[in-house]
């Protein structure tokens, strides 16, 4: 009888009132065999006085691993072990080990009890959890040996086989795990797994890129063991890699079909035929997962916005914001909503109540700076950050209003923003950044006497933001003044940030003016090269090469 179903029986006959019992049964043929293993001998796998202890130590112990209770398993097998029990311990307190995930532990065990080996040779369920372990641990080559062994041993077993091929396939060895796989599909005694062995060959041509070999496999796989929902799965994921995204959905859906149910797989399904354009069965599907989160209905409001249905977006939006109100991609959906509906008002209403609900969020604080290009005049976006700092006037909020200022060229109120961060900022970085936005706002606003005048103030500051050295730089090359000193300010800039592309810009331009035009222009291509997206720099560079661009 297999070891597991005897140990099985035997406790299905055991009482409560019969195990203490057996700790008083101690035959002759007991303390015969406890004769022959005593201390000295070349086994020595139990002691006498204790084989009814460790007897009962393996059963309990085996029946709490059974039962899922690993603590109390592990508790009854080490005090089994300690008085050197049968080789049934071992073997058990290997395989709880392996349901623990404790590899290092198994293998040590088993290492420390090499008069165990022969015995264990002839166990595979035991074999194989040891070659597993030394699978986790690295050890690859002890794995290896211990797998062709029992493959030897065992040619026709098909349990070992499968683990074989996947323990060359965990470690990377395709080349031995297709030759395997080969020999496995080679003989007859395995046929009734050859589909197993297919789809693991198509595994292997996966990886190797070859993806119609790979669906050729799979398809052999499944033609032998059409519901396989592996290789089902498995079907479909080559399809979609060979950009057959419709096949792959129908693959998708057998194998959600076979399985009844996989989330995860009709999520994707989902997703594919979004991004198909095909939104109302993205959509129908999505609905009948009957989710109730925010994402749930983000993506859902986000399929109807595709799919033109901007009123039912705009309601599952909301659904999905009152439940996480700081959920941003569920804010820019309802952004893009409110503006593809022309409700100018009730964006800028949601506008100003982002603002006193999230003043510190960053990224809603951009979302706002970007409304400007959304139809919202800037003029319009200041009135409701001001409105806004009526409530909370954080550092962020002011200096995110302020910065619009600067584009309104509203300078008086800019400089009173950046004066209260100037004020009450403890960061002197962010004090001298505010400073540098003040003489900005003076520039963009074309008051250069007011300029020249608050930058030299600001340059006797403990502490100058690099920018303002680059700003005065520029500002004296488009005037055609104070070239020399320009160049020494553009220096500066980069002594503190030596590759930043628009301070090399600004050297570039003053180098230009200076009529140092081979220089600049080297200077301006390494910009280029580091912001090749930067319009002002890219047409610079293009004016100076064809000779467009004079000083």
């Amino acid at each position: 009888m297999n070891n597991r179903l005897w140990f099985y029986f035997s406790l299905s006959v055991l009482t409560p009132l019969q195990t203490p019992l057996l700790a008083e049964i101690e035959t002759p043929a007991t303390q015969e065999c406890a004769a022959e293993h005593a201390p000295g001998s070349s086994l020595q796998l139990f002691r006498a006085p204790k084989v009814a202890h460790d007897y009962q130590g393996f059963l309990v112990g085996s029946y709490n691993h059974f039962r899922g209770n690993h603590e109390a398993s592990l508790k009854h097998f080490k005090d089994c072990l300690a008085y050197s029990p049968s080789p049934y311990a071992h073997s058990g307190y290997l395989h709880l080990l392996q349901a623990l995930n404790k590899p290092k532990e198994l293998i040590a065990h088993y290492e420390d009890h090499a008069n165990l080996h022969d015995i264990f040779n002839h166990d595979i369920a035991t074999q194989l959890a040891i070659a597993q372990a030394y699978i986790s641990l690295g050890t690859i080559d002890k794995a290896e040996k211990m797998f062709i062994q029992l493959g030897e041993l065992n040619p026709d077993n098909e349990q070992i086989a499968y683990f074989a091929t996947m323990a060359l396939l965990k470690t990377n060895q395709l080349e031995k795990a297709g030759s395997f796989i080969k020999t496995c599909l080679s003989k007859p005694s395995l046929k009734q797994k050859h589909f197993l062995f297919h789809f693991l060959q198509s595994k292997i041509y996966f990886q190797h890129s070859n993806l119609d070999a790979a669906l050729a496999s799979v398809q052999q796989s499944l033609k032998l063991s059409p519901k396989f929902p592996q290789a089902l799965l498995f079907r479909a994921i080559v399809m979609e890699q060979r950009n057959d995204i419709g096949n792959a959905i129908k693959g998708y859906e057998g194998f959600v079909h076979a399985t009844k149910s996989d989330q995860s797989i009709e999520k994707h399904i989902i997703q594919l035929l979004f991004n198909k354009g095909e939104y109302s069965q993205a959509i129908k599907k999505l609905e009948n997962l009957k989710g109730a989160t925010p994402d749930y209905f983000y993506d859902l409001a986000l399929m109807h916005f595709h799919n033109k249905n901007y009123s039912r977006s705009l309601i599952l939006i909301d659904q999905s914001l009152t439940m996480q109100p700081s959920l941003i991609n569920a804010i820019l959906l309802k952004i893009k909503l409110l503006s593809a509906l022309n409700k100018k008002d009730d964006l800028s209403a949601f506008a100003q109540k982002l603002l006193i609900d999230h003043p510190n969020n960053i990224q809603i604080l951009q979302t706002y700076l970007l409304l400007k290009n959304m139809g919202i005049p800037t003029k319009k976006l200041i009135e409701i950050g001001c409105a806004a700092l009526k409530v909370h006037k954080t550092p962020r909020l002011i200096a995110t209003v302020a910065d619009l200022c600067v584009d309104a060229k509203e300078v008086a109120l800019a400089d009173k923003m950046y004066g209260v961060i100037i004020k009450h900022s403890k960061n002197a970085q962010v004090r001298a950044r505010a400073r540098y936005q003040t003489c900005y706002a003076l520039f963009t606003a074309e008051q250069y006497d007011a300029l020249e005048k608050r930058c030299q103030d600001v340059l006797s500051d403990a502490l100058v933001d690099p920018g303002m050295y680059n700003l005065l730089a520029f500002h004296y090359a488009t005037q055609n003044k104070n070239l020399t000193q320009a160049l020494s300010y553009a220096e500066k800039a980069l002594a503190e940030r030596p590759h930043y592309p628009p301070y090399l810009d600004t050297k570039a331009y003053v180098l230009v003016k200076l009529g140092n035009t081979t220089q600049g222009l080297e200077i301006l291509r390494a910009a280029h090269a580091k912001a090749p997206q930067d319009r002002i720099i890219a047409a610079r560079l293009l004016a100076l090469e064809s000779g467009l661009w004079k000083s």
